[in-house]
């Protein structure tokens, strides 16, 4: 369906030059845009630089960052960024989402340098680094495994007074559990926590794969068993049943997570205490022997 879009598009503005028809700004842009989504990002580049003369209107932020994106799915970190450094000679101020296309260009290529160089030039440039902004950086740190840049990046964007959303917290913690860094990965649990979020399944994902692939089982349990633990503070007597206040994702998603690890013997007996403790305010649990 994509192939089709940019070809239909592509026609369309042939056509209409053909016959003297002048295409306006909405036109040429959502053409850009359907040739990027198609991985055609030479035509769309092409259409950028190919505007009619005659026209009345010139390439603004939003058809700079059309083609940007277009480079950025072609996977064309180089050709990004000549057209940010292009936009200040068009008398353009590129705006975040434009860096943000560029920087996730050089991401995918690998060129995790260049996109914390676009990062720290935005604001020279007069563009507000976004929260999306730092998680996109985040994501590409946290991709080549440089698990320390993205934890500084958590913390300069709060310097900065850009506020981290959980993704922010998901995708450093992500970035130190592909390093073995399960420790700071707990760490930024706490800290999401601390500063009001609520964590989400991806949180408890990144969380115990961290522990898991350092082999820390112990550590996982304790986990597992510090997410189920009962909220004393929420918890409230209704009739004779006792209401618990849980993270909703957490017990079905580790429960299947601890289906997949290798438990015998005194691990299984500890797996075991584990799952019961939370639960041992509502009624008696036998212990294992």
């Amino acid at each position: 369906e994509k192939g089709e879009e940019w070809q239909h598009a592509f026609s369309l503005v042939a056509e209409m030059l053909k016959v003297s028809l002048i295409p306006n700004a909405i036109t040429w842009n959502a053409s850009i845009s359907a040739c990027g989504n198609a991985a055609q990002w030479q035509r769309a580049v092409g259409l950028l630089a190919e505007r009619p003369q005659a026209a009345e209107w010139v390439p603004d932020r939003i058809t700079y960052c059309a083609a940007i994106s277009a480079c950025e799915k072609g996977e064309q970190w180089e050709e990004a960024l000549r057209l940010v450094l292009l936009m200040p000679a068009a008398r353009l101020v590129p705006h975040a989402n434009v860096y943000d296309a560029a920087m996730r260009a050089c991401g995918a290529s690998g060129h995790w340098q260049w996109t914390l160089g676009l990062l720290a030039s935005m604001e020279h440039a007069g563009a507000m680094p976004t929260t999306t902004s730092y998680n996109t950086a985040i994501t590409v740190c946290g991709r080549q495994e440089h698990w320390q840049q993205a934890l500084e990046l958590l913390s300069v964007m709060q310097l900065h007074g850009v506020i981290p959303d959980v993704s922010s917290y998901n995708l450093a913690m992500s970035a130190c559990g592909r390093a073995g860094r399960w420790q700071q990965t707990l760490d930024l649990l706490v800290s999401m926590q601390e500063s009001s979020l609520v964590p989400d399944v991806l949180s408890y994902e990144a969380a115990s794969s961290a522990c898991k692939e350092s082999n820390q089982l112990v550590q996982t349990l304790e986990f597992l068993d510090a997410r189920l633990r009962l909220d004393r503070a929420a918890a409230a007597t209704v009739g004779s049943h006792l209401r618990l206040r849980r993270s909703p994702f957490a017990p079905r998603y580790y429960l299947r997570h601890l289906a997949g690890l290798d438990l015998r013997g005194l691990h299984l007996r500890r797996m075991l205490r584990t799952c019961a403790r939370p639960l041992r305010q509502s009624f008696r649990v036998n212990p294992c022997k």
